[in-house]
């Protein structure tokens, strides 16, 4: 770049502090990608290269996925939008891009893993990929089991031991030792020992739902040398064999 002044005259030698000025043009890999779930995260994404994120949930949750771009850096345009799950062939997918499409209906997943597939795309054809997998699993939900024999054991020493226990206040429970995981642990138990299959439901966890409860029988241990004895496999196989022997008092 030269410079003229009024009279015609030229500037005959550049000053790269005075009159030159260096334009530097980058290609940008594509639009930023936010992706939104208001019970997992956020998400950025830039380009097409990145790995999947992914991210472990329990059966039955309702997912609300909703996103946008930016372009703010090189003041592009949006072109549009487009997702899909578990896309098999990017290669060959065809979805339409629609300007408009900036969230998914809401979707539940009871088992497996399944890849939400989202793409924005500029005037220019330069692409983002956000891919997000979510990963149904079993949620630990322990509870410690007591076979009812071994809380008519604990009973009796109390009165036993009388001299010791009055006035305390213990725990009564299966304990750290004797505990199962509903339904990961328990279901496949319940279905050995009844000998058939059980359908089941997942609904949301509720106000106030535990995940873990295990009793600490430790103080009343102390106190009266008590232990449960029949463990929580034993104790089922026993309930199931008694409700098939006495089946008339459910009728």
């Amino acid at each position: 770049m030269q410079a003229r002044d009024w009279k015609g005259n030229v500037t005959g030698r550049f000053d790269t502090r005075t009159n030159i000025r260096v334009f530097t043009r980058t290609l940008s890999p594509g639009p930023i990608l936010y992706i939104v779930e208001p019970l997992i995260a956020g998400f950025q994404f830039l380009g097409t290269t990145l790995n999947p994120e992914i991210r472990p949930l329990p059966p039955g949750i309702p997912l609300r996925f909703r996103w946008e771009a930016n372009i703010d850096r090189y003041s592009g345009e949006i072109e549009g939008y487009r997702f899909g799950w578990d896309v098999t062939d990017l290669s060959t997918w065809d979805d339409p891009f629609d300007r408009d499409l900036t969230e998914a209906p809401e979707v539940v997943f009871s088992a497996g893993i399944h890849t939400l597939v989202v793409e924005a795309k500029d005037l220019s054809g330069a692409l983002t990929r956000g891919r997000i997998a979510v990963e149904v699993i079993w949620w630990p939900s322990d509870r410690d089991l007591l076979w009812v024999d071994d809380l008519l054991d604990a009973y009796d020493l109390a009165v036993h031991r009388i001299d010791v226990t009055a006035g305390g206040v213990y725990n009564l429970g299966g304990g750290p030792g004797f505990t199962l995981s509903v339904w990961a642990e328990f279901g496949p138990l319940l279905e050995a020992a009844t000998g058939s299959a059980i359908d089941i439901t997942f609904e949301d966890w509720r106000p106030g739902d535990q995940k873990t409860f295990v009793s600490d029988i430790s103080r009343f241990s102390e106190a009266a040398g008590w232990r449960p004895r029949v463990a929580p496999k034993e104790g089922i196989r026993r309930l199931a064999d008694w409700v098939a022997t006495n089946r008339r008092l459910f009728d």
